[in-house]
């Protein structure tokens, strides 16, 4: 079986970063789990594979961090710590929150 990759998305000008192994899967996690078509992404959209060496320092926030109190959102995980800890395909991240 295929290690799994991470992939960036821009679709209508979020980012998606997706753990899968082929490109075709991250799509048809993203369709499935943001609920969009695949013809609705456009001409200006992106999907690229983004290098291992970069997941540490890729970080997932919480988006509820009431930035008055604090000053800078919390991390949750970095990118590799999720694919550690998930061992399937998924969405891991967005922009759109």
């Amino acid at each position: 079986m295929k290690e799994l990759k991470i992939y960036e998305i821009t679709f209508g000008g979020e980012r998606y970063w997706v753990a899968a192994r082929t490109t075709i899967e991250a799509l048809r996690i993203m369709i499935s789990t943001i609920g969009v078509n695949f013809y609705d992404f456009g001409d200006d959209d992106e999907i690229e594979v983004l290098p291992p060496e970069e997941w540490p320092n890729r970080h997932i926030i919480d988006p509820d961090t009431d930035l008055e109190e604090n000053e800078e959102s919390e991390v949750i995980e970095t990118f590799a710590q999720w694919v550690e800890r998930n061992k399937e395909p998924g969405l891991i991240a967005s922009t759109d929150y």
